[in-house]
């Protein structure tokens, strides 16, 4: 049974940041999440939770930058998925040893000695979850070492995500033989909680913090921990002459469909327009000069011929049932 329960030094150690690290449970088959807290109030909210996270519990591997009611205060309920990370906190490998009928200790034997060689970036941390292990590369920002990595957001002119998905790729694709699960290389994955019970294998959940000697594990930048294992960051965009960003290539008509686009939702609206016979009721016509004026500009007419065309809209038509602005 578990000794002194859920532990919070590791946790911190994986998330130097000010995200939010979020915190689940799971009834043997679904993951629930339980709360998302701010990493900088983990000192002082962590033990309200603790007995919640006794057993078969996970936290996040990495970051998000709000929960599910936005980014004030310090907690809430968890909103925990690709697209809200802000912060990578390390890279991972889950090995799934047993499917390849080897033994815990010999995986191990055969980490160090990849280690040894040169041929493996030493980890940062063991996980041993009481049924297969994991490996973690805690990550720090370029700019900042001591804070996880900041740029996680999908849309990073940089890529970061996409990046940090190619070396969790390349990690497994190396352990493969070990059993690695080459399917786990998102960012929004979760890892059962240091001190935690394990009901299924009836084990308690241990972390050990690796130190080659030193008094801190290794930490790299994104960029280092690519370098080590071959992985090069995708090329920038083409840029155009003027050093703006130019059309991707796949897309070269990307402009073309907007435009018609824009050109479609100012003729349904000239449409509903008619059907008004030119004018529009009380209550409706401010928010339909509006949203007339908002399409005319966005289809390049002029300011004055936007004021000229909005005034139309302040007649009041006849009664016509069914054709309110609602329908837009």
């Amino acid at each position: 049974m578990v000794l002194n329960g859920p532990q919070l030094d590791p946790i911190r150690l994986l998330h130097r940041h000010d995200g939010f690290v979020s915190f689940s449970v799971t009834d043997g088959e679904d993951l629930w999440p339980k709360r998302a807290i701010r990493a900088d109030a983990l000192g002082r909210l962590f033990p309200d939770i603790k007995h919640e996270l006794i057993r078969d519990s996970f936290v996040s591997l990495n970051a998000a930058y709000r929960h599910n009611r936005g980014v004030n205060g310090s907690q809430g309920h968890p909103q925990h998925r690709n697209d809200t990370l802000r912060f990578l906190c390390a890279c991972y490998c889950d090995l799934d040893f047993y499917n390849k009928g080897l033994s815990l200790k010999s995986v191990i034997a055969e980490i160090k000695t990849l280690i040894k060689q040169k041929k493996l970036p030493r980890p940062s941390i063991l996980v041993d979850g009481g049924h297969g292990l994991w490996l973690l590369w805690l990550l720090h920002d370029p700019n900042d070492s001591s804070t996880a990595h900041i740029g996680a957001w999908m849309d990073n002119r940089n890529d970061h995500y996409q990046f940090y998905v190619k070396v969790n790729k390349a990690i497994g694709q190396q352990l493969d033989y070990l059993g690695a699960d080459i399917g786990a290389v998102d960012g929004a994955r979760h890892i059962r909680i240091p001190g935690s019970w394990r009901n299924d294998h009836e084990a308690t959940v241990r972390w050990k913090v690796l130190k080659y000697g030193n008094s801190a594990p290794p930490s790299y930048t994104l960029k280092e921990l690519g370098n080590l294992l071959g992985v090069k960051p995708a090329g920038k965009r083409r840029s155009s002459r003027n050093g703006q960003p130019g059309p991707r290539a796949k897309f070269p008509q990307r402009g073309k469909g907007w435009k018609v686009g824009r050109q479609n939702t100012l003729a349904a609206f000239e449409t509903l327009r008619s059907l008004r016979q030119g004018g529009f009721d009380k209550g409706l016509r401010n928010r339909a000069a509006l949203v007339y004026a908002e399409l005319l500009k966005l289809n390049g007419a002029s300011r004055q011929d936007v004021s000229t065309a909005i005034r139309g809209i302040y007649l009041t038509p006849p009664t016509a049932t069914g054709c309110g602005l609602t329908r837009v």
